[in-house]
């Protein structure tokens, strides 16, 4: 007897140690019978063999538990003597009894001893039913465990106390109801029971959330078997509708399966409860068919969303706002994140029906009223204000600040750390992306998602600490204030940390992402090669490539070919004409994943580098590839407005102006003027902060222009090109840019060469000391061509001056 003694106390304390989080209660309640000294006694010993097996922090773990679990038998030992506790408990039973449960009447005495409806009511319930049922004849046991169950679901809808008790409560009386009440003999009040304890199991806020769920499956499973749709409807549609909300929100098993099961207990429901007979029950299975349908794993997206919206609508055809107010709210809710989240149809007018609904369920959902709820519309709200990329893209980005703010006094970090984080992240963005005060704005962003990992660390919440690390780092990529170098540094630091939760295996696309960040990250990057960092960020997001497949093709597969089609037009080293036809190629795979109507913004980026492309396309016949690069710069110009998206603007303006510049058709003076027209009109909204180096760029496209211009003062056309030269100069430096360097140099020194204003010995020094610049890198082996042609302009420099010396001194 000792031997199965200390045998089943071992086997207890494994089950203690090795089960999930919240389980230990459960376990002990279901082992109250060997809660003595001698368990403690065991487990003491237990304690000391992990010791001598090295094991301190089990020994340690065990020992604890040894304390807890002596508190909670003494604590049990008095509970069963108390007298008080009795009488309170018989007082309310007898209560239940002559009132026929009566709320009225029960709940003024439970309100008078909330003290007592602690943790260890339930204890107290079940072990006095325990003792007294077994003693009963069943008529009399039935009447007791009728009046138990009555108690259990007045307790659970008790709305004074801890809820959490009070549904502990409710559990154990449903448990002796069932105890008593066979299936056989009390068929009709066992099915009540089993459906009653289901329920209780499923809204349960103690113990595991997983396993509460599969308990709740396992009774509405058994009820099942002794239930039908004939016999039983109203029970069997209840259970039915309850199971397939279990299967939703379940746990174990594969996603896909619960949902589809979900699914089908929700549509077997509806068997009975018809929208004729049973409206408001037909209304609220539509609205979980909604529910389950916008989650749904099986078959097409698309269609799955659509389902899921003709759901909603069909219920809140039949719940009018007068009459069901919070439900109508709920599925107005619900109906605009289906909206918000909809594939077919235009983004736009999706996203207006998003937030129209939002609107709806807000006049419902108040702060005062229903705060969380009010806080959850608003976060929703925010986000799909966030999402609109039409006209006034500001406006839209400030009022889903404003939305995040309103949600964040709800959402506190104390008491909600991953609402408010989220929250947070997404203002974060909302910040990133707004276009005016653009560095102020980025500042306000960092500051967002530095608060935000205040309230997330990466082992609670794994993903979202990822993502804000991501985010963060891509702000410190775009930073105006501070040391470029060092915000690229700890931009691409903070997306290499993402990598301890982002890998292959498991986020693919996230892993890949990172990869194409980190290579974005050298793209910018401002310290060592330009050409050796290309080369990186080529390497970066080729590395991402490799976890697609012709199958898998996703929007960051997308992202990656558009940086990479970027990548190989500056690319410096390889051979030109592979470098461009490999950026047509990346941007042509790109322009299959973004459309103009989703993506615009990307949509704009791809267009843009196919035109430079075929702008600068060695292969093919010019002219059809110069009538391409128009085409693409024409139709991205017509979609796409300055206050949009001023960065694509103002580069496709450049890239057009550098079209007209280099465009031998037509009236080359007049093309000139185009180009600088269209070269001006970009710098006006194009800030040197965006990006420095195309914002050189553009200051050298307009000294090349200025150069050549036939239209105009020469000595003034000369003079802006020397303004603009050096303006590039600020950023094309010897260090990191020397080839863009050397052909700013080189224009320069055409420009000092050929001005009229100033001395004009002064000038040709000039001239020569920028041709002599340009040569540290463009030497003979490297590049002969511009070797040579800048030998010859030396040689014709230093030829003036010669002429220019000996007529100053004959004069």
């Amino acid at each position: 007897m000792k031997e199965q003694l200390n045998s089943a106390c071992r086997h207890l304390i494994e089950m203690l140690r090795t089960c999930p989080e919240g389980e230990e209660r459960d376990i002990l309640d279901d082992h109250s019978d060997i809660l003595n000294e001698g368990l403690l006694e065991v487990m003491e010993d237990v304690a000391d063999e992990l010791l001598v097996e090295e094991n301190e922090e089990g020994s340690d773990w065990l020992r604890s538990a040894v304390a807890k679990i002596k508190d909670l038998i003494q604590i049990r030992s008095e509970l069963a003597n108390s007298q008080d506790l009795l009488n309170f408990f018989i007082e309310v039973l007898e209560a239940i009894e002559a009132s026929e449960g009566n709320a009225e009447v029960v709940y003024p005495i439970l309100e008078k001893n909330l003290d007592k409806l602690d943790d260890n009511f339930d204890w107290f319930l079940r072990s006095w039913a325990t003792d007294v049922l077994a003693k009963l004849e069943s008529e009399e046991a039935y009447d007791i465990a009728t009046v138990i169950g009555t108690f259990s679901g007045l307790i659970q809808e008790f709305t004074l106390g801890d809820c959490v008790n009070n549904i502990e409560i409710a559990i154990a009386g449903y448990q002796q109801v069932a105890t008593v009440l066979n299936r056989e003999d009390y068929h009709q009040d066992w099915l009540i029971a089993q459906n009653h304890l289901g329920f209780a199991y499923q809204i349960r806020l103690a113990g595991n959330r997983s396993r509460n769920l599969e308990r709740a499956i396992e009774c509405y499973e058994l009820a099942l078997q002794c239930c039908n749709d004939t016999d039983e409807p109203e029970l069997w549609s209840l259970i039915k509708h309850r199971l397939g909300l279990v299967y939703f929100d379940r746990v174990e098993g594969d996603l896909e399966e619960n949902l589809e099961r979900a699914i089908a207990a929700f549509e077997l429901a509806l068997k009975v409860w018809n929208c004729q007979d049973y409206p408001l029950k037909w209304a609220e299975i539509q609205h979980d068919l909604g529910l389950a349908y916008l989650h749904r794993v099986k078959g097409d997206e698309s269609e799955n969303i659509e389902l899921g919206i003709k759901y909603y609508q069909a219920a809140l055809a039949v719940y009018p706002k007068e009459d069901n107010p919070t439900d109508w709210a709920r599925i107005q809710n619900n109906l605009g994140l289906a909206y918000y989240n909809r594939i077919q149809g235009q983004k736009l007018d999706n996203l207006e029906r998003a937030i129209a609904a939002f609107d709806n369920a807000l006049q419902v959902r108040t702060n005062t009223d229903f705060p969380l709820h009010w806080a959850e519309t608003q976060e929703s709200l925010g986000n799909a204000y966030s999402t609109i990329i039409e006209d006034s893209r500001d406006d839209n980005l400030q009022k889903a600040i404003e939305c995040y703010q309103a949600a964040l006094t709800v959402y506190s970090a104390e008491d909600f750390p991953e609402q408010s984080s989220t929250i947070q992240f997404c203002m974060g963005d909302a910040y990133r992306q707004k276009i005016e005060n653009r560095a102020d704005n980025l500042e306000k962003a960092i500051e967002c998602y530095q608060t935000a990992l205040q309230s997330c660390n990466k082992e609670e919440f794994p993903e979202l600490w990822a993502f804000i690390h991501n985010d963060l780092g891509a702000t410190y990529l775009s930073r105006f204030e501070g040391s470029k170098e060092q915000n690229i540094e700890l931009g691409r630091s903070l997306i290499e940390a993402t990598l301890q939760v982002y890998n292959r295996e498991d986020y693919p696309d996230n892993w890949a992402n990172t990869q194409n960040n980190l290579g974005f990250s050298y793209y910018l990057s401002t310290t060592g090669k330009y050409s050796d960092n290309l080369e990186r960020a080529i390497a970066y997001y080729e590395l991402g490539l490799q976890v697609y497949n012709s199958e898998t093709f996703t929007e960051v597969w997308g992202l990656i070919q558009l940086n990479l089609g970027v990548a190989y037009l500056e690319r410096l080293k390889g051979d030109l004409s592979e470098n461009i036809e490999a950026s047509i190629a990346a941007s042509q795979n790109a322009l299959t994943i973004y459309d103009p109507e989703t993506y615009l913004e990307n949509w704009l980026k791809i267009q843009n580098n196919l035109g430079y492309g075929y702008q600068n396309r060695v292969k093919g016949e010019q002219l059809d590839n110069l009538e391409k690069a128009f085409g693409y710069y024409k139709i991205a110009l017509d979609a796409c407005c300055s206050s949009q998206f001023p960065e694509i603007w103002g580069l496709l303006k450049n890239n057009l102006g550098t079209f007209y510049l280099r465009n031998a058709q037509g009236n080359q003076a007049e093309n000139v003027e185009e180009a600088i027209v269209l070269y001006l009109t970009c710098l006006e909204s194009y800030q040197k902060a965006f990006n420095r180096k195309q914002w050189s760029m553009i200051q050298n496209n307009v000294g090349i222009a200025y150069l050549n211009r036939k239209y105009g003062s020469r000595l003034e056309n000369i003079e802006l090109a020397i303004e603009a030269f050096n303006n590039a100069l600020q950023v094309r430096n010897y260090d990191y840019y020397p080839e863009e360097w050397a052909e700013t140099q080189q224009h320069l020194g055409i420009a000092h060469s050929e001005r009229i204003y100033g001395d004009s010995l002064q000038n040709l020094e000039n001239a020569i000391k920028c041709y002599e610049n340009a040569l540290l890198i463009y030497t003979r082996l490297d590049f002969p061509e511009q070797w040579a042609m800048l030998q010859n302009n030396i040689g014709s420099a230093y030829s003036e001056r010669l002429l220019e010396s000996q007529s100053s001194r004959s004069s």
